[in-house]
């Protein structure tokens, strides 16, 4: 758990000359912003290259809008 606990990524735009995507991290609790978070497309685009094996390995990720990311991470 996070210090600030549950937290959730809402995808606020691209940044950095469109090589990033950015995400706000808000609290889950009442939407409190955190901070900003931000991922490199080139990872989002591997990611997405990647979705039919991350769906047979791990279909809890496919099956509801919100999954522990702490149990995918221990999977690994």
């Amino acid at each position: 758990m996070l210090a600030s606990g549950p937290v959730a990524l809402a995808f606020d735009g691209v940044a950095h000359e469109g090589r990033d995507a950015r995400f706000t991290v808000q609290s889950a609790g009442d939407d409190r912003e955190l901070g900003l978070f931000h991922v490199p497309l080139t990872a989002l685009y591997e990611l997405t290259e990647q979705e039919p094996a991350f769906r047979e390995a791990y279909p809890a990720l496919f099956d509801r809008p919100w999954v522990n990311i702490r149990h995918f991470l221990e999977a690994l």
